[in-house]
């Protein structure tokens, strides 16, 4: 367990700083060079400061300023809130989420203190909301300080400082990896101080993961099993399969609901953050509220998306290009080419792929936040929605291209396409061009097979190897790195003399604050955490167990192993190699939980149709490489084999791949239809068993029932005098004579009047 959150948000021993700006003060160009800044810039800059650190203190922020490292110009301007100003505006957060019905945990009162997550969280909307009172814009005001915001062109970069006390906490607590640590992952108590420490966004993340790795236990058991008897495409694993991925899927959208109410999460999706690129086309009343709110017409939004479908088709079509030569030119080298510097050629796809895709993703990126930006979203929370279709849709394409072309047009087509570009000359031209030789001749004969142990090593490349290299890049790299820069900054140092010697009090005070100002600036070296490049990976894990591992059942209990370090070095990634995330409120792990839904779906078509088409075959002489796919394919079509092979033997021509094709999509297609059925039938045991009458589930119908209580105590003591006139027949009332007087009633008497009759 992590020791207990801090609330100061640095080392004691430091200055208590919540949030440090860097100021461009002088600009680079006339610190490499002999030209001296024109002094009207510098007043200019010194103006600009001024003003910067004025509108920072009419907000209530304590400021001071220190120089830079020597020969970078830059100024350092710290800040600091008092905790009365920090309550406040808890205060007026909670106001609003109550009017907006966000839900509030139970365990929250108006006295607790101050989180060190919330202290930044608002200490960043007091320096970047809005310096207005409009209520059109929803939230505390602000500084109006943002990166290079047209006000403030010289503001380059701000940041929250790492706490060193509690980031050594939670590397020791985490570093632990004993057999019961590895059983039972991280418990609740941990993530909840996550949340505490570094906010809510970044504990789901961690509370998603350390529950994925969890639920990958039985797939990894159950993996481990088929594996061990050899049953790779096997039908009974790939049902098991799917069905275990739909059952964590729901059970997360559960898990994630019980935490946003324990953590008074609930709503706030609604109401997220203000995307300050956001620009309105109106400012209207609302119909709910009558607040005066900025709107940006859905249908505005939509005619955005579908003008940049275009540019977005152009690039799917770029990369499926660019994919399918390099397979085919990899194809070729690899299993055809026989010429010269036959041992180097096969890289040669490879150095391409590595040149090609790349820059390719590095334009996509950068035309996906454009295009994002464009469509302009009102909210953090939907803008970041968006971009992650974009980038994890093209990201997915590169990642499964090579098992897609291997699974759907390598086996089946893979000889008919070599053998045709043989007859036609082309692979003889490619020769020439690779040997270099201009009299390359090729045989008269091509006698070339396809490898049926193709997809098994894409697979394991990408569940093995490209996790290997993940962590390697991430972790163990940056490390490096900074390790070379550190000795290399100290070596130079170490030739610098010191003339001037103070005394030994200015000397322990002088040293003290340059050890802090040199921990802020390396800490502005570091890049920027995101969330999305670790949720990235774990969907991509994801997709890989559940779509392809029909291939190799091992895959589950290798992402078992690989989640169990995963958990501990991001942990490494976020303390070590990244800044201090800004904590943000989230109820919800947002649009991944529909990527990952996604992924599903698709992988009940892939698991369907690989299964149909390379189901392992009972009488194979060469153990499991030899299919069921292969076998029509081929001349021999035994029948005796499994039920697949033995129905499909009667409608599908055994010599006609692109049948056996046509088939299996139509089986695929079937399978995705009753995997809907099952679905919602896992959907609804689910929630009946694991949310409906759960502790949090009371707690959010027991707010409800508070809340109309309340209203109903309001409505009783809002006019105590009404109750006078309730009785219609006391004194002086009007309805007390005439029609309506007692004394006329004469029902009794006619019952009575009735048993006197002879």
């Amino acid at each position: 367990m992590i020791a207990d959150g801090e609330v100061s948000v640095v080392n004691t021993r430091d200055p208590e700083v919540d949030f440090v700006i860097k100021f461009e003060g002088v600009p680079a160009k006339f610190l490499s060079s002999k030209t001296r800044a024109p002094a009207a810039l510098l007043q200019g800059r010194a103006a600009e400061l001024e003003r910067l650190l004025a509108r920072l203190r009419s907000v209530h922020l304590q400021c001071t300023t220190r120089a830079g490292p020597s020969g970078s110009g830059d100024v350092l301007i710290f800040l600091r809130v008092s905790n009365e100003i920090l309550r406040q505006a808890r205060w007026n957060e909670r106001l609003h989420d109550f009017v907006n019905g966000v839900g509030i945990s139970k365990s929250l009162t108006t006295t607790e203190s101050l989180t060190p997550a919330e202290r930044l969280r608002y200490t960043y909307r007091l320096v970047t909301g809005p310096n207005t009172e409009s209520v059109a814009i929803s939230g505390m005001s602000g500084a109006g300080v943002r990166v290079r915001c047209s006000e403030f062109p010289h503001v380059i970069d701000m940041m929250p400082l790492h706490n060193v006390h509690f980031d050594r906490a939670w590397i020791q607590a985490w570093s632990n990896v004993s057999v019961s640590s590895f059983l039972s992952g991280i418990s609740d108590e941990d993530i909840a101080q996550l949340r505490d420490n570094i906010g809510e966004h970044i504990a789901l993340y961690f509370a998603f993961l350390n529950y994925y790795f969890k639920a990958l236990a039985p797939a990894g058991t159950l993996g481990l099993i088929f594996w061990a008897c050899g049953q790779s495409f096997n039908a009974v694993y790939s049902i098991l399969l799917v069905i275990w991925a739909t059952i964590f899927l729901e059970m997360w959208k559960v898990r994630e609901r019980a935490l946003a109410v324990r953590w008074g999460m609930t709503g706030v999706s609604r109401h997220a953050a203000r995307n300050y690129s956001f620009q309105p086309s109106a400012i209207v009343n609302d119909k709910i509220t009558g607040e005066r709110t900025e709107v940006f017409e859905e249908w505005r939004r939509e005619l955005r998306i579908i003008a940049s479908l275009p540019v977005i088709l152009i690039f799917i079509l770029l990369l499926l290009t660019i994919l399918t030569l390099n397979f085919l030119a990899e194809v070729i080298t690899a299993e055809v080419y026989d010429g010269p510097g036959k041992a180097f050629v096969p890289f040669v796809p490879t150095v391409l792929y590595s040149t090609c895709i790349p820059l390719i993703m590095m334009t996509w990126n950068v035309t996906a936040r454009l295009l994002t930006k464009w469509e302009n979203h009102a909210t953090i929370r939907a803008y970041n929605g968006s971009l992650t279709l974009k980038l994890f849709g093209m990201q997915s394409l590169v990642t499964y291209a090579g098992l897609v072309l291997t699974a759907y047009v390598y086996i089946p087509y893979g000889e008919r396409i070599i053998l045709e570009l043989f007859r036609r000359g082309f692979l003889t031209e490619i020769f020439r061009v690779v040997s270099g030789e201009e009299q390359f001749l090729m045989p008269k004969k091509l006698n070339f097979k396809i490898s049926p142990q193709r997809l098994h090593s894409q697979l394991f490349a990408l569940c093995v190897s490209g996790q290997i290299m993940n962590t390697v890049s991430e972790v163990i790299l940056p490390v490096g790195l900074r390790l070379l820069t550190q000795v290399h900054r100290r070596w130079a140092q170490r030739r610098q003399t010191d003339i001037q010697q103070p005394s030994s009090q200015d000397s322990v005070s002088q040293g003290s604050e340059n050890e802090f100002l040199t921990r802020v600036q390396a800490e502005f070296q570091l890049p920027v955490y995101d969330t999305f490049v670790d949720y990235a990976e774990m969907a991509t894990q994801l997709g890989s167990i559940v779509m392809w591992s029909v291939i190799w059942p091992l895959a589950p209990t290798i992402g078992l192993i690989n989640n169990f370090f995963e958990l501990r070095s991001d942990t490494v990634k976020l303390i070590i190699n990244m800044r201090r995330p800004i904590p943000f409120r989230a109820e919800s792990i947002g649009s991944w939980l529909n990527v990952m839904t996604l992924i599903l779906r698709l992988a009940v078509f892939t698991n369907a149709s690989l299964v149909y088409l390379f189901e392992t075959r009972p009488d194979s002489k060469s153990g499991s490489l030899e299919t069921v796919m292969r076998a029509y394919v081929r001349e021999s079509t035994s029948t005796a084999g499994s039920i697949l092979a033995r129905v499909s033997s009667h409608f599908i021509s055994s010599d006609n791949a692109g049948s056996i094709l046509a088939a299996a999509f139509l089986c695929a297609v079937l399978c995705d239809q009753i995997f809907g059925i099952v679905q919602l039938i896992i959907r609804y045991i689910v929630k009946k068993y694991m949310w409906d009458n759960s502790e949090e589930d009371f707690a959010i119908r027991k707010v409800e029932h508070l809340n109309r209580v309340a209203f109903v105590e309001r409505l009783q003591s809002s006019d105590v005098s009404a109750s006078k006139s309730l009785d219609p027949y006391e004194s002086g009332s009007d309805v007390a004579y005439g029609f309506w007087d007692p004394s006329y009633d004469d029902g009794l008497q006619a019952i009575f009047g009735a048993g006197k009759r002879d």
